[in-house]
């Protein structure tokens, strides 16, 4: 009986195993631990980064056709005051050599619409309100540094909520120079080193685009051309496109209540149907409307969809429908559905 119950005892684990044991438990769960919470960093600094890509290219779209309307060269050069379109930003802080620009850096206020804070003159040219959805104007908070001479946008700095990197919820909130030219050249630094930064408050992430990545964009879709919609007392389409090899466009309207479809072709000379005789009269409703806008090196047009200011000028006349049936266009200002050709 004896013999058995050493037999039994020596079959079990001594507390000095059990000790290893959990020890290498340890030791290999904080290995897993560190590199989950590294992935999470770095998706999170990429989440930054499509945000302020987001941002770029709404502004961008924007002043673009606020320039070819001739709206920000008005605004601009005769109507507002020198600060309300910003903190002047030196060429050396940007990194570039060509000084002889204006540019400028706005802040957005957080939880407003960005044209509701400071500089609201360049904002309603660069940002106006519904431009960029809701979860990003109240997420977050970002600053916009655009070259006010040639209408164009340098870059976006995006951080959301977690922290107040770029100066509290007080619109009154004052640029420091000197913290920008910080950021600028964080953005230029390796993903681990940028996901690793800290201030004042503590961890910070600042997602970035602009610079060298948006020229890097522009130079492979330069000809892409930008639609969208103002909506007030008229709504209106805008296309504008910069490249130099327009044949037409074709423009595709779905009805949001019967899903009928009506398709017309831009040209120089005027808007005509696609191929079907079908859509004549619509087209020609449509190029009564048609405006052309004179542009340096491409083209600009608009069409007046939804006129109330003037008779035969609603969506129901121009297209035969009933005027509840109109065509879907998002909350930033894009069309529903659009062909370049």
């Amino acid at each position: 009986m004896r013999k058995l119950q050493i037999r039994k005892n020596r079959e079990g684990f001594t507390l000095a195993e059990l000790l290893v044991t959990v020890a290498i438990t340890v030791i290999l769960a904080s290995f897993g631990f560190v590199s989950v919470s590294g992935y999470q960093r770095r998706l999170k600094l990429t989440e930054m980064d499509n945000t302020a890509r987001e941002i770029f290219i709404a502004a961008q779209n924007h002043l673009t056709s606020s320039e070819a309307s001739g709206s920000w060269n008005s605004v601009y050069q005769t109507d507002a005051a020198e600060s309300d379109f910003g903190v002047k930003v030196s060429a050396s802080t940007l990194g570039i050599s060509d000084s002889s620009d204006d540019y400028r850096a706005i802040l957005s206020t957080r939880g407003k619409e960005p044209s509701d804070g400071d500089y609201a003159t360049a904002w309603n040219e660069i940002l106006p309100y519904g431009s960029i959805t809701e979860s990003v104007r109240t997420e977050g908070q970002y600053i916009v540094i655009y070259n006010a001479s040639s209408a164009s946008i340098y870059g976006v700095l995006y951080t959301d909520n977690s922290s107040n990197a770029f100066g509290s919820v007080n619109s009154e909130f004052s640029f420091d120079l000197s913290k920008l030219s910080e950021y600028l050249e964080l953005v230029q630094k390796t993903q681990n080193e940028r996901v690793s930064y800290e201030s004042g408050n503590g961890h910070v992430y600042i997602g970035w685009y602009g610079g060298a990545l948006s020229k890097a964009d522009n130079s492979s879709s330069a000809d892409a051309p930008s639609l969208y919609f103002d909506n007030a007392e008229i709504l209106k389409l805008n296309f504008n496109y910069s490249g130099s090899n327009y044949s037409y466009a074709v423009l595709k309207f779905t009805g949001n209540t019967s899903g009928a479809e009506v398709s017309v072709k831009v040209k120089t000379g005027g808007i005509s149907p696609v191929s079907d005789s079908d859509n004549s009269k619509i087209a020609s409703k449509l190029n009564s409307s048609l405006s052309w806008k004179p542009v340096t090196g491409g083209i600009s047009f608009s069409i007046s969809l939804d006129d109330i200011t003037r008779q035969g000028g609603n969506f129901g006349y121009i297209f035969d429908t009933d005027t509840s049936d109109t065509p879907a266009v998002s909350s930033n200002g894009t069309a529903s559905s659009a062909k370049f050709i």
